[in-house]
Order: C-alpha cells, then sequence, then structure tokens
C-alpha cells in the first residue's frame, strides 16, 4: 500500500512525535538525551526551523516546530532519528529498528489549540507520572517558558508572547494556565488523535482553510482501507468544533 501523502509546507506549525519500536525506551541515561539535543541543533543549523517546545521522554519525543522552507521537517526528522538510531545500535550493541514507523504530524492552528498543544507538551511527565511538577523535568521545554533560562534551539511563538507585556508576564500567566487550570480532555484527546493521523489540530473551519490553501485534504483518515458498512464507505473522521469547549485558554 502506498504511503499516506505527508503535508510539510513552510509557515505551519506541527506536533511531531516519534514513537520507540514496541514502545520500547530510546533514552537510557543522561547522556543519551544530550546526544539526541545536540544532533537536533546540527540539523537545525542544516534545515532551519523554529522549535516553539519539546519533551523528551523515555521512549518518545515530541517537537512543536515551525519550519523556514518546505520539507524541512522531514529532512530534519530523518537526519537526527538516523544519526541517533546508529549511535542507540552502536553503543548498547543492538539491532533492529529503534523506531515504530516514521514520525507523526499534526498541523497546528495558530490559536487557543497552540497554547494548549504547548501546554499538553510542557505536561507530559506530569501526566505520565515521571515527576510531581513539570519543573523537575530536565528534558522539556517548561522551564523555558516559565523562567528566565534560555535554551538556543527554542524560540517564543507571537501567541505565547502575547500573554502579558514582556517576557515576565508571560513566563507567569503561562505557568498559570499550565499549573492552575486542568488540562481539558478534549484537547488532549484531539492532539492525540490528529497527531496520530496526520490530521489538523484545530477546527473544522480551519481544516477546509488548509485544504483551500494547500489543495490537501487533512481530515483524520486511519491508514488502511476504508471500513465498509453495506454498499456505503465510511471514512473515521473525528469533529471537534472549538465552541464546545468549556475550559478557557487563558
Amino acid at each position: 500500500m502506498p504511503r499516506k501523502l505527508r503535508f510539510i509546507e513552510k509557515g505551519y506549525v506541527y506536533h511531531i512525535v516519534q514513537r520507540g519500536n514496541n514502545k520500547c525506551a530510546i533514552f537510557r541515561c543522561a547522556d543519551d538525551y544530550h546526544v539526541l539535543l545536540r544532533y537536533v541543533h546540527e540539523a537545525n543549523n542544516m534545515y532551519p526551523c523554529l522549535f516553539y517546545a519539546y519533551c523528551l521522554m523515555p521512549n518518545h519525543v515530541h517537537f512543536l516546530i515551525e519550519q523556514k522552507e518546505n520539507d524541512y521537517i522531514s529532512l530534519l526528522m530523518k537526519y537526527v532519528t538516523g544519526k541517533y538510531a546508529r549511535y542507540i545500535n552502536s553503543k548498547y550493541k543492538r539491532t533492529g529498528a529503534l523506531y515504530e514507523s516514521r514520525f507523526r504530524s499534526g498541523l497546528v492552528q495558530c490559536d487557543a489549540y497552540f497554547m494548549n498543544c504547548l501546554r499538553y507538551i510542557d505536561l507530559n511527565p506530569v501526566r505520565s507520572e515521571i515527576v510531581k511538577t513539570p519543573d523537575q523535568y530536565p528534558w522539556s521545554s517548561y522551564n523555558f517558558h516559565t523562567k528566565a533560562t534560555t535554551l538556543s534551539i527554542l524560540s517564543h511563538h507571537p501567541i505565547y508572547l502575547s500573554l502579558g507585556n514582556g517576557l515576565d508576564e508571560c513566563r507567569i500567566k503561562y505557568s498559570r494556565f499550565a499549573l492552575e487550570k486542568s488540562e481539558n480532555e478534549y484537547f488532549n484527546k484531539l492532539i492525540r488523535e490528529r497527531t496520530n493521523f496526520n490530521g489538523v489540530i484545530g477546527t473544522d473551519k480551519y481544516i477546509e482553510k488548509v485544504k483551500l490553501q494547500t489543495g490537501l485534504d487533512r481530515t483524520c483518515y486511519p491508514s488502511g482501507r476504508p471500513k465498509k458498512t453495506g454498499s456505503d464507505t465510511v471514512f473515521y473522521q473525528q469533529s471537534y468544533p472549538l465552541k464546545t469547549v468549556s475550559d478557557p485558554v487563558f
């Protein structure tokens, strides 16, 4: 079966996920995390992208990226995953695939969806019960968003910067948003499903806008043949209109 057409164009923000094969660990010690980040820096020098968030979990990684040229995300991820897989196989004397498949990507609408995706990525270690508070986890962008710290690979998106007058106020408001309001499972489910199917993390209206701009249908269709009910072909499609969300963003 031919691979599903992947839409990665400049000017759009993507939630990227890459998982270990059979959910196996892809990081075994602190040095492994440092090595992967070094490869990300190397790749970003060749294929410049804007990184707004990241989280390196024991068996998968999350990135929130906007690329400056078409296909730079694909080229960047190919470089990083290829070099890192060779590093792990050599270091731990292992063979076989390190990753379960190509990376998954969800195109993120830059409004409430962007902020909830930012929080979703930063709170992954808490959701997985690795740490009690996100600031305790050293391999995510949470501290970059909430403290006066700098990471050369990370940038602040204009939506984040619109939270307040100056970075200090933005940090306070983002921290309050991340910690004082319970996560909205509506958004979390949407982020997971749309990313898994390389769809759009946004409203139905925005999906149609992307379709008009690019000529590509970003509705969430799973891999494989469509299911059939009688003589009718039925495609999987989830609709998440933003107006049904009860939890305010800020």
